[in-house]
């Protein structure tokens, strides 16, 4: 501690107090993003199966090759995740 700051009746600095809270308010906002992020992602790909009657209908044939969509979907969105880390 340097001779320019002053202590506090429990030991602690002001500089450690003013770093308290160095975000300004904005780690909330962040925190809120990241979950309607998340759960916006996860949903599209956990309701992927309701598009199948739709595609069904659009492109005749097999409900395998129409479910490889949805597989690949969730296949590459998941791979993508693991190169980005």
């Amino acid at each position: 501690m340097s001779a320019t700051e002053e202590c506090t009746p429990n030991g602690s600095s002001d500089s450690a107090k003013s770093k308290q809270n160095m975000d300004g308010g904005w780690a909330w906002m962040v925190l809120v993003a990241a979950c309607l992020h998340h759960m916006l992602c996860e949903g599209t790909l956990s309701s992927l199966g309701v598009f199948i009657v739709a595609w069904q209908k659009q492109f005749p044939g097999s409900l395998t090759k129409l479910t490889w969509i949805a597989s690949l979907v969730v296949g590459v969105t998941h791979m993508a995740g693991k190169q980005s880390l």
